[in-house]
């Protein structure tokens, strides 16, 4: 892997904020548009290579305000796409707390058992994620932007720290946050949150 920096963004709030939005197709909210132009403010003077991004409109109009009036190369991937929710999908947390007791706790608990009813097992999403990670290592640009979702970005720093799955939730990442991954010497990966 050629990559020297590596910035992980989760895409700004949402119009289904405080929801399970995974597969839904939601676009930002007004506060969402508001900390997407102070991600563009913050990558103004960062160089970027490459961007990938999921092909939802909540992260390609996240990457559309971090990238206004620069040219960038962007591919889409489905492979970094939210877990598929499925039944919890448009539900608020607490409602999801309620009706899905046992598979709630879990997921609170031990994300990587989860299988959630009508949509996607944690096992499948992280493969999923997997087979992105093995794309992105075969590229040869040094700084590489990524606007992903909070479970994709969360499963990536997994895979790209070599962490068990038992630190998932101590990697999700809030809206709009940015995590900057750099190579040290000894090729090992250096985090720090902006």
């Amino acid at each position: 892997m050629s990559i020297e920096n590596l910035y992980l963004v989760r895409h700004a709030r949402s119009a289904l904020h405080g929801k399970y939005c995974g597969s839904i197709d939601a676009p930002l909210n007004a506060y969402g548009k508001r900390q997407a132009n102070g991600l563009r403010r913050v990558f103004s003077k960062k160089r970027i290579d490459i961007c990938f991004v999921s092909d939802l409109k909540r992260t390609t109009q996240t990457l559309d305000a971090i990238l206004k009036n620069r040219d960038c190369f962007i591919l889409k991937s489905p492979n970094i796409r939210e877990i598929r929710f499925g039944e919890w999908e448009g539900k608020n947390y607490k409602t999801v707390s309620r009706l899905y007791k046992n598979d709630y706790n879990l997921w609170m608990k031990k994300p990587y058992l989860i299988q959630f009813p009508g949509g996607e097992s944690f096992s499948e999403f992280y493969k999923r994620v997997e087979q992105f990670y093995k794309f992105l290592v075969e590229i040869k640009s040094k700084n590489v932007l990524i606007v992903a979702h909070g479970g994709t970005i969360a499963a990536l720093k997994l895979i790209l720290l070599d962490l068990p799955k038992s630190q998932f939730w101590s990697l999700a990442p809030r809206n709009a946050e940015i995590f900057h991954l750099k190579k040290t010497r000894g090729k090992k990966w250096f985090q720090w949150v902006n």
